[in-house]
């Protein structure tokens, strides 16, 4: 059998790197450098290797470089391919780039809410995940998802001399849904601190926080129907005794999807009740505004019709016209004051 070509590994033209890895006696092991073709189960690409690495790895795995090339391109949205020459799947990858987010603890009634979201500030890592499946072994190309694929070869530690490429897959699979339940998990946290801002606290400054949430749904729910509908083709295409492990892929996705279905109405009843408060605040201060104009409007009608220079007018000489004037104004005042408070308009 022939040799593996060394070369893609130390290329100087190349960012990425490829790692040639057998699974015996239950531990993935690096392969020599003389390593026989037959002994690798797993071609590990992380990264931009050149054209030149890709054309020796097509010609050890027996693909064409043009059907190998379309392949793992980056930027390419989840789907399932299949040709004579091989099979896979082509993922987005949504991992938390920030640190879990701390629960709220309910004993801690006076935590600061304001200051708890602004250190919980979400930011998602999207990368790619491609797997192909040919008869000699799986190839993996990890795109700002290397963490990934780290992961899954701790997971896999079953004491088998033998690889179970499907169920490999499904392995890989399975802990790139798993990131997507995490960061539907951090979501929700965020969403209950707006949550609590908004209906116990009674703010209204927080609509562009909403506005990127709903935006960072869309993406976690657009990525998860991808995947969704690729796995759906992949389980029409091979019904035989792995496809379980598909099936139960599919049932997370779906419920991710409808776990982010339902965040994204939440947003928006959220939103709905923000500007609908932001409409009653503005209706209290013109209902202020408006009670205490009215209050005015009559102790202006006096004030202009006794500052006239009229000469017969028999109030302004008279005694105690000025206290009374005063008497008037304060008593008028009183009554108008109590009356728009009996009509609930203060």
């Amino acid at each position: 059998m022939e040799k593996l070509n060394r070369d893609i590994t130390g290329s100087a033209a190349s960012k990425g790197e490829v790692h040639y890895r057998g699974y015996h006696q239950g531990q993935w092991r690096l392969l020599p450098e003389d390593a026989p073709l037959d002994d690798v189960n797993w071609i590990d690409v992380r990264g931009r290797i050149s054209e030149h690495d890709w054309s020796a790895i097509a010609a050890q795995l027996g693909l064409e470089l043009n059907v190998l090339l379309d392949k793992v391109e980056s930027g390419q949205h989840s789907q399932y391919f299949f040709d004579p020459q091989c099979e896979g799947i082509i993922a987005r990858v949504l991992m938390s780039a920030s640190p879990k987010f701390n629960l709220v603890d309910e004993a801690e009634e006076n935590t600061d809410l304001v200051e708890t979201l602004n250190n919980t500030k979400l930011s998602l890592s999207i990368g790619q995940l491609t797997v192909i499946k040919t008869k000699e072994a799986v190839l993996t190309m990890t795109n700002n998802a290397d963490a990934l694929a780290d992961h899954v070869m701790k997971r896999y530690h079953e004491a088998d001399e033998t690889m179970d490429h499907e169920y490999f897959i499904y392995l890989l699979l399975d802990s790139l849904i798993d990131e997507y339940y995490h960061v539907m998990i951090d979501m929700e946290t965020r969403y209950e601190l707006l949550e609590d801002m908004i209906l116990i606290q009674k703010s209204t400054k927080h609509l562009g926080a909403l506005h990127d949430f709903r935006k960072t749904l869309f993406t976690i729910r657009n990525a998860a129907s991808n995947l969704h509908d690729a796995l759906e083709n992949r389980m029409m295409d091979r019904e035989g005794s792995h496809s379980v492990y598909m099936r139960e892929l599919y049932e997370h996705l779906r419920s991710i999807e409808d776990y982010a279905l339902y965040f994204r109405e939440g947003i928006t009843s959220l939103i709905e009740i923000m500007l609908t408060m932001n409409d009653n605040r503005l209706n209290e201060i013109m209902t202020t505004l408006t009670v205490f104009a009215s209050i005015f409007i009559p102790l202006t009608f006096l004030t202009g019709v006794y500052g006239m220079n009229f000469d017969y007018m028999p109030e302004l000489r008279m005694k105690f016209a000025y206290p009374s004037f005063w008497l008037l104004t304060i008593a008028l005042t009183l009554f108008m004051i109590r009356y728009f408070k009996r009509r609930a308009w203060l």
